[in-house]
């Protein structure tokens, strides 16, 4: 839909061509928010590009306006009828490969008409097809023929809108008086009509305009907002006064048309307006573009996030919101003065902000505003985001910080400091030290890494330093601005060949075959187990998910669950026996899931160990006997060395994010005890045998199918079987059908992730740079259960020496028991973390050794015999 969206975006009515460009469709962030995880974006850009390429390379040209155009007053485009070269690529061939078929005039097409050339494409008479395309007219992609093969119906016509006009089919065409803004409307009876008046429901209200906030509330928090008032129309623009010195901005106006309007204002009116460049650069780093299209200036400032992107280059421009209420009428609230805490605002509760106001410098006065964003990924949160105000006078104004901590604020030490001094190297050592005290981040600040975030605030002065250097020109013999510094990376644009050449190809083996499932999958048209029809009497099901890491059960009442209408029941211990699951199912997924959150659960709760150091003090590990020794004790191994290194390395664990979460549904039979079950999972015969368990029927009689895995990695190796036992003993209890597909927070909380990884480790190694003994204890984080990890931890010890010949060895595994998810298996199936920590062990004994890393590699290589 990104790419489709695109497509019709880049039609231009003036010149009734589309305008079309590989910048557009690769740089300028038309794919934001598409995730691809396995075979890598090129092929999905080569595909986008390919209408650049060869479809609207010769499909569209300038038509004549027909008369009938100007009836309908729509945006149209003129498709070319007549013959051509080039097919339609239809597999098994097209209508236009063969020669008689691509000159032979179908019988809608004159053998007088007027002809004219363009490209490769002869054109006769145009014929107007609507810019909808869906709903008339054949698809894009075809021959351009009246019989092409690709037209629905076996080669017929589709109907166009031009066919109804003209009275070709019996549609009755009804005219209507165009709308008068004094017309009195008449509304039908089941109607009432509304007057315009403030709303005010108190606390329990929730303003909505764009919803993206409010919408993660109610799913990740469970919020529930009695009454939600929309304020998203109207009060969109953006506009400059250069008479006032102001940009004005309404309230909703969307981030995407705010990021084009500065784009314009900025290159017509220059540097003097940095403020525009300051904030497009910022909203075009602000999430993808299909959230930019749907979001709100307002929404964004009063949703008061300290990890917000346009805010603090708001604070630093010295905007003004103007803000209406019932009670206060209109009034301004300057930005600077706006966030008084976390998630709260000076806003009234009965008020909503209708614009924000930029002001601009003076014509004597130079500004400089940067704006800088640190992130994980590109679209992803910041981890840090600044900005520098800079005056004339060389003078350092105030530079404001994000995500350093709980509300955007201003860096006061550092403004009262270089405010009032001349813009010289020698206070950057001061401004430095001030940052320290403006943002005293400790070591159990939520999110976590404090030092790093410290660091990239540094980073980011010194950079705005060096830009006020450049842009000022204050550089000096002393003072001289590193150019490296602030130059911008850009991305390219990405281009690749492929060779098809197969001088190994037989008449079967060494083929290159399509993959055909992706005809399905590339066009929507592939089936998963959420898309399957739903059966007569199929209930739904919702787990009820532990608000505890390690606690005892005391109580659980699924009373006010049952009270809602449509709820028909429950799975708890008394039919899942050890398991502690529970679970509720009613008619529809909504009702189920909204029953859950009702469920009373009470609990006792205990100490937990979440981490693997927790794990490691506390001594808590499964049963794990493998350990792996080559050559003689390290202890006497060590004293042969010339030097003798220790430390530590750890990897993190990782998300799977797999295309579709795990789901699954069931078809009981009560007669004989029968029951067909589809899920997605990578393992069809575990699940086989563990619903064969807890129903108590044969495997003979359970019929395991797979419908679409939807991608796995592992993590549907062993995880995707428990989602299935428990829609089956539910199907069995109740006799009737049940489905459940997991929303990607419930997957990600209980089917577990790659194994995190610690090991410390003791190398010896000669003068010249060889390794003699390597001596590390590993320890992985497992979670609640074992699954997979006893095998996980062999693997990773096997390749503890990745590719280096180590003498003497002694490796020791293991394997953490913690109140976290039952980790498993992930793709690599933890070869990485072994050869991760080989690295990261070469990496710091080529650092104690003053060596080059890649000599001491080739050093301590396998070599032949």
């Amino acid at each position: 839909m990104s790419l489709y969206a695109l497509l019709r975006n880049s039609y231009d009515p003036v010149t009734r061509r589309y305008v079309l460009s590989e910048e557009m469709v690769e740089l300028e962030g038309a794919l934001d928010g598409n995730l691809c995880l396995s075979t890598g974006y090129r092929p999905i850009l080569d595909a986008a590009k390919s209408f650049v390429r060869e479809d609207l390379g010769s499909v569209m040209f300038e038509g004549k306006k027909s008369k009938v155009e100007g009836e309908l007053g729509g945006n149209y485009i003129s498709r070319t009828k007549g013959s051509g070269t080039g097919s339609c690529g239809r597999p098994g061939g097209c209508c236009r490969d063969t020669p008689a078929a691509a000159t032979k005039p179908s019988a809608h097409e004159s053998s007088s008409g007027e002809t004219e050339s363009s490209g490769e494409t002869s054109i006769t008479e145009t014929e107007d097809v609507p810019l909808s395309g869906a709903t008339y007219g054949p698809p894009l992609k075809t021959c351009r023929r009246d019989n092409c093969c690709q037209l629905p119906s076996g080669g017929k016509k589709a109907a166009t809108k031009v066919d109804v006009i003209r009275g070709k089919y019996s549609f009755p065409q009804c005219n209507f008086n165009s709308y008068k803004p004094h017309t009195e409307i008449i509304y039908p009876p089941a109607l009432r009509k509304y007057t315009k008046q403030p709303i005010f429901y108190g606390n329990e209200k929730k303003i909505v305009a764009g919803s993206s906030e409010a919408k993660a509330e109610v799913k990740f928090k469970h919020e529930k907002y009695g009454v939600s008032v929309y304020v998203g129309d109207g009060l969109k623009g953006f506009s400059i006064n250069e008479e006032k010195g102001e940009v004005i901005i309404g309230r909703n106006t969307s981030p995407t048309v705010l990021e084009m309007a500065c784009l314009e204002g900025y290159k017509k009116l220059g540097k003097r307006w940095f403020v525009l460049e300051a904030v497009r650069k910022q909203l075009k780093c602000f999430a993808g573009r299909q959230i930019r299209n749907t979001t709100t200036p307002a929404g964004n400032i009063v949703t008061a996030s300290p990890i917000s992107d346009p805010n603090p280059v708001l604070i630093a421009s010295g905007t003004v919101l103007t803000a209406q209420s019932k009670t206060h009428g209109e009034f301004p609230l300057p930005m600077k003065e706006f966030f008084v805490t976390y998630r709260t605002t000076a806003l009234p509760a009965d008020a909503i902000i209708t614009k924000l106001t930029i002001p601009l410098p003076v014509e004597s006065t130079r500004e400089v505003i940067k704006s800088y964003k640190q992130a994980r990924r590109k679209d992803d949160i910041a981890i840090v985001t600044a900005r520098g105000c800079t005056l004339s006078h060389r003078q350092l104004v105030f530079t404001n910080e994000s995500r350093m901590a709980p509300k955007t604020v201003k860096a006061n030490t550092m403004e009262a400091l270089l405010g009032k001094q001349r813009f010289d190297n020698t206070v950057l050592e001061g401004a430095m030290a001030a940052i320290e005290k403006d943002s005293p981040l400790g070591f159990t600040v939520p999110s976590g890494m404090p030092t790093y975030r410290k660091t990239l605030a540094f980073s980011f002065l010194f950079r705005f330093w060096h830009e006020v250097t450049a842009e000022l020109e204050l550089e000096t013999q002393v003072q001289q601005v590193d150019h490296e510094v602030i130059e911008e990376i850009h991305h390219g644009i990405s281009y690749g060949s492929r060779g098809n050449d197969n001088p190994y190809e037989q008449r079967v083996v060494g083929k290159q075959i399509p993959h055909l499932p992706s005809l399905k999958q590339t066009t929507g048209e592939a089936e998963y187990i959420d898309d399957m029809p739903n059966i007569d009497g199929q209930l739904f099901g919702a787990l009820i998910l532990s608000k505890k890491a390690h606690a005892k059960l005391v109580k659980v009442d699924f009373t006010p669950a049952l009270q809602i209408p449509d709820v028909i029941g429950f799975v708890d211990i008394k039919d899942l026996g050890d398991e502690r699951n529970l679970w509720v199912y009613a008619e529809s997924a909504a009702i189920a899931q909204a029953a859950a959150q009702l469920v009373d659960v009470q609990y006792e709760e205990l100490p937990r160990i979440l981490t693997i150091s927790k794990a490691i003090a506390a001594k808590s590990f499964f049963p794990h006997g493998k350990m792996l020794i080559r050559g003689k004790p390290t202890v006497e191994a060590f004293k042969d060395c010339d030097f003798v290194y220790g430390g530590a390395s750890r990897m993190d664990g990782q998300e799977y994010f797999y295309f579709d979460a795990n789901a699954a549904a069931v078809i009981p039979r009560p007669d004989d005890g029968e029951m067909k079950v589809w899920s997605s999972t990578q393992n069809i015969m575990e699940t086989q045998e563990f619903v064969s368990q807890v129903t108590g029927s044969p495997s003979s009689r359970i019929v395991a199918k797979v419908k679409r895995m939807g991608g796995g990695f592992g993590g549907k190796e062993s995880r995707s079987v428990q989602l299935t036992y428990i829609l089956a003993v539910a199907a069995r209890k109740v006799g009737r059908p049940i489905r459940r597909m997991l929303n990607y927070d419930e997957d990600m909380m209980t089917s577990g992730q790659r194994n995190s990884f610690q090991a410390r480790w003791k190398v010896g190694v000669a003068k010249e740079g060889m390794f003699k003994v390597l001596n590390v204890d590993v320890y992985s984080n497992a979670g609640y259960s074992q699954d997979l990890s006893d095998a996980i931890m062999d693997r990773a010890l096997t390749h503890m020496g990745s590719c280096y010949w180590i003498p003497h060895v002694h490796l020791r595994g293991h394997v953490c028991k913690t109140n976290t998810h039952s980790n498993t298996a992930f793709r690599g199936f933890r070869a990485p973390q072994g050869q991760y920590i080989a690295e990261c062990i070469l990496t710091a004994i080529a650092d104690h050794l003053k060596m080059s890393v890649d000599q001491l590699r080739l050093k301590n290589l396998y070599k032949e015999g």
